[in-house]
């Protein structure tokens, strides 16, 4: 009988050392898995966000060239066109700054996007404003994955 037992006992001490090391890597495995693809996923859309305030850059530069025409028409324009652009040109400068120092860009590409197109856009101001911040919008959700991760593997 004890030796049945001993028998028992090392059989199932190997079945249930076989189970837990088993799912212990699988555990493991899925926690590499999803940090991984977080990197990989964060490091995507920061890149996005980078490649959108190039894009922004260039579209709303042509619109501020555009405008331009304001100051060679030999009349100096009314205070309200200095002010709006000033604020696009704050703007372009925002596209500018969050390619290098994320936040600080971010922070003036939403205040100036409010100051050019709330008196500018009209009903098109919504559609607008959330294109022009969608690279923001990208960086916050990056920080936030960053975030979200360091909690993770703190507690």
């Amino acid at each position: 009988v004890s030796q049945n037992f001993t028998l028992y006992s090392v059989n199932n001490l190997a079945q249930n050392l076989h189970n837990n090391s088993v799912k212990g890597l699988v555990e493991r495995s899925q926690k590499m898995l999803i940090n991984l693809l977080e990197n990989r996923l964060g490091e995507a859309i920061r890149f996005l966000a980078n490649a959108c305030c190039v894009m922004l850059f260039i579209l709303w530069g042509a619109f501020f060239i555009e405008h331009l025409s304001w100051f060679t028409s030999g009349q100096t324009p009314p205070a309200n066109v200095w002010l709006l652009q000033t604020a696009h040109l704050a703007l372009l400068v925002g596209f500018i700054i969050a390619l290098r120092w994320e936040l600080a860009g971010s922070i003036m590409i939403i205040i100036s996007a409010l100051a050019f197109f709330l008196p500018t856009a009209g009903n098109r101001f919504l559609p607008l404003f959330l294109i022009t911040i969608l690279p923001t919008l990208m960086f916050f959700f990056t920080w936030w994955l960053e975030n979200h991760r360091m909690r993770k593997t703190h507690f």
